[in-house]
């Protein structure tokens, strides 16, 4: 028995109706993008890895790298034998202030240990360091108020002006400055063991009073350039606005299909009823003899379909469109795209209206 085309519409829109809850449901079943995890390791077990990575580069001669991991290590947890091998590693590449600082440190925490004898050694070896030591003293020759002092660009205390500092041997920059004065700067070189090198500040000269200009201020850092127009600035997977524009276009797919369907009904609703009234079977009132009843009832049947065609698509074009902005790719776009969508009774059925901006 052949089919007719009213049975073959019910069936492909029940079908796409389906299809659109389907796809609702696999939705609402997907796991939020979430950004990608890794094992990131305690504290304790990236110092002691870095420690363990500094003893080997210690073994092969590879002091100044060895440095770098120990103190590494240091800065994730202050360990004793951390600071015994960074000091050791410091006299190794010849920055005896910092070994003599470092093994002074560690003295003092074994002894805050109970550790005497680690403590012995410390002192022992920091001993022999100290002949070999290049010291810097600075001295200001006029005090200037609200004074600043730097050492290589570290802040350097008023209370050291005037002592001998030990320091690593190499070259070393003196800056001084006060608000409303020329400022000094001065670069020494300290190399010989047992030396002391002075630096003497001359009284700082008052800007209004001198007739150089100051010295140029370094220049502020550029700003950053701002992303290029189009760049991706999101820090979610490009696989989840994907999955996104993939479930939006089937949603579409759906609204299409049913708007077709409705479009078709609305026409064969029509068809029926200019076929229903003519040769005055049926009147305005839609009173039909026995020949115009039976078309009338398949117009309006027809009505039907294409009104339940109409919703579906738009329940189906609603979806698709909101998974499809969600999906987007900044925040800033989804915010002023904008979208209406309505759905308008007409003769013998309704019609999807559907209107925006993107």
């Amino acid at each position: 028995m052949t089919k007719g085309p009213l049975y073959v519409a019910r069936r492909l829109l029940l079908g796409g109706a389906r299809l659109a809850c389907l796809v609702t449901a696999l939705l609402l079943c997907l796991p939020c993008p979430a950004r990608a995890q890794t094992d990131v390791p305690s504290p304790a077990d990236a110092a002691r890895s870095l420690f363990d990575e500094g003893r080997k580069l210690m073994k092969a001669g590879e002091h100044a790298a060895a440095c770098g991991k120990f103190s590494a290590s240091l800065r994730l947890i202050d360990h004793v034998s951390a600071r015994f091998q960074l000091a050791s590693c410091h006299e190794a590449v010849g920055r005896t202030a910092s070994a003599w600082r470092g093994l002074l440190a560690v003295a003092e925490q074994t002894e805050g240990l109970g550790q005497t004898d680690r403590a012995k050694l410390a002192r022992e070896r920091a001993a022999r360091l100290k002949p070999q030591l290049v010291s810097l003293r600075i001295e200001l020759l006029a005090d200037t108020p609200s004074l600043r002092l730097s050492l290589d660009g570290e802040a350097f205390a008023r209370d050291r002006v005037g002592v001998s500092e030990p320091i690593d041997p190499g070259d070393h920059t003196v800056h001084v400055e006060a608000p409303g004065y020329q400022g000094f700067r001065r670069t020494v070189s300290a190399r010989e063991p047992g030396s002391v090198v002075t630096v003497r500040v001359p009284p700082l000269v008052a800007l209004a009073a001198s007739s150089s200009k100051p010295p140029p201020s370094e220049p502020a850092a550029a700003p950053a350039p701002p992303p290029a127009p189009g760049a991706d600035t999101t820090t979610e997977p490009a696989a989840a606005g994907l999955s996104g524009r993939i479930a939006a276009l089937s949603l579409g797919g759906v609204a299409l299909i049913g708007g077709v369907v409705g479009a078709i009904f609305v026409a064969q609703s029509l068809d029926k009823k200019s076929e229903a009234r003519a040769d005055g079977r049926c009147d305005d009132d839609n009173r039909c003899d026995p020949v115009g009843l039976p078309l009338m009832e398949d117009a309006e049947g027809a009505a039907h379909v294409a009104t339940g065609a109409f919703v579906v698509a738009g329940a189906a074009a609603a979806a698709g469109l909101t998974v499809w902005l969600l999906s987007a790719p900044g925040d800033d776009a989804a915010s002023t795209d904008s979208a209406t969508l309505r759905i308008t009774p007409t003769l013998g059925g309704a019609a999807l209206m559907m209107g925006g901006s993107w």
